[in-house]
């Protein structure tokens, strides 16, 4: 071996050399910005994700038609393409892969006069149907996802809950309540006038097919962006892409523990064991850190998650960063950001607490904490969309998630903060308890 390290120019102990933090800033992903704690939890994700760039094997089908519903797309044109060629139908066509994964709309059947004597027999939370305005609904799939909690709509299954429903006072509903409501509609009450309270904002729904690759159209909308994201939330699910970087949009919400536990990890034995920081001083940058980011939290959302927007590419923007969430809010897979793109703006902030606290006083410490804050703040984002309420649940954590979700269902110029709502009572952004 001596031969062929002399041969080459290097010793033995060059050759068994560990890559640092002065060697890793010659690598590509130093010189992109990424931080050498971040480095780890980067490669962890892109070699836990390489399955993604892997089609699955298609096994052989005597049908066409089934086959083409088991297996996505073979081939599809260039996302710049999608984006520069948003009238071109024939690459948004709607494809059989796609149609079976999305739900049944029961705006588009018939509706039967169903009388009151048999809405009575379907009143459990197994078989769920109640009466709105004339209509007969089977809300049996929406109790779990009801945003103030199936506890509430329980003692109305199988009866008219036109008035409570309605009441402005006891539990008022916005125009998106009414919009997600008509998805379950499966008849008319025999002998009942019936009274659409959504007829006026179809043309919102109109101006999207949700069957289809939501890029291209998100970006001739205009004016109309900003009314639809939040009039039509509470889709199930939509397609924004139609090639690859679909999957690449969907994650579990969980993989953020497996990224970011790693570099707070890594960032706090860096600050202590390697730039010097007291235990006591880190601890306190921890905690300060945990801190700011509820801050950092609410300044993103309110000023950058809900700018307005009407151009093709501010509204993309937006719909990238923030209106994926509004429009489907129940959707678990798109909850989190993409761990490519949690990276870059985390890469970011590290950069930015440089300037204000460098690594000798601190500054790894704090930004662990923010991070530990970013944990704690979607972890939180997914129990308030998915989590039920439970009678020992702190009467606090109640109250945070019904504001939470009021932002999305009632008033989304309300109710910022998702783990602290102090800034929103600070700065009057404080919206409806109920």
């Amino acid at each position: 071996s001596s031969g062929i390290n002399a041969e080459y120019g290097t010793t033995p102990d060059q050759t068994k050399q560990h890559l640092t933090p002065s060697s890793y800033n010659t690598l590509p992903l130093a010189r992109a910005g990424v931080p050498f704690s971040l480095a780890p939890s980067l490669v962890i994700v892109l070699a836990s994700s390489s399955f993604l760039f892997f089609p699955p094997l298609k096994p052989q089908r005597k049908k066409e038609k089934d086959r083409q519903i088991h297996n996505p797309p073979s081939s599809s044109p260039p996302f710049i393409y999608l984006l520069l060629s948003p009238t071109n139908k024939a690459y948004t066509h709607l494809h059989p892969y796609y149609h079976n994964k999305m739900l049944r709309n029961n705006s588009d059947k018939t509706l039967r006069p169903i009388t009151s004597a048999e809405v009575e027999t379907h009143s459990s939370e197994n078989d769920a149907w109640l009466i709105i305005d004339g209509y007969v609904h089977n809300i049996t799939q929406f109790l779990s996802e009801h945003p103030g909690g199936k506890e509430i709509v329980l003692p109305y299954l199988g009866k008219d809950a036109t008035q409570i429903f309605s009441s402005e006072t006891e539990h008022a509903h916005s125009q998106a309540a009414y919009t997600i409501l008509k998805k379950y509609r499966i008849g008319v009450l025999d002998g009942k006038t019936t009274t659409d309270r959504v007829a006026g904002s179809e043309y919102l729904a109109g101006l999207v097919d949700v069957k289809k690759a939501m890029v291209p159209q998100v970006w001739r909308l205009g004016d109309n962006y900003q009314k639809w994201i939040h009039t039509q939330t509470g889709l199930e699910k939509i397609i924004i892409f139609d090639n690859f970087l679909e999957k690449l949009s969907r994650w579990p919400w969980y993989y953020i523990f497996f990224m970011w536990l790693p570099v707070i990890t890594y960032l706090l034995y860096l600050s202590i064991f390697v730039n010097n920081v007291t235990v006591v001083r880190a601890f306190s940058f921890w905690v300060a850190g945990i801190l700011i980011w509820a801050g950092v939290e609410y300044y993103l959302h309110r000023f950058i998650f809900h700018v307005q927007t009407s151009s093709p590419v501010g509204n993309l923007f937006h719909f990238f960063i923030h209106g994926i969430h509004h429009i489907t809010p129940t959707d678990s897979t798109r909850l989190t950001f993409p761990p490519f793109f949690a990276l870059f703006v985390g890469s970011a902030l590290y950069r930015f607490y440089e300037i204000f606290v460098s690594p000798e006083l601190g500054g790894q410490a704090l930004f662990a904490g923010s991070a530990t804050g970013y944990l704690f703040y979607d972890t939180m984002h997914y129990y308030f969309h998915h989590g039920e309420v439970v009678p020992w649940m702190p009467e606090l954590l109640k109250k945070m998630k019904t504001l939470h979700l009021n932002h999305h269902y009632k008033d989304d110029t309300k109710n910022y903060g998702v783990t602290s709502p102090a800034f929103d009572w600070i700065f009057g952004t404080m919206g409806s308890q109920k």
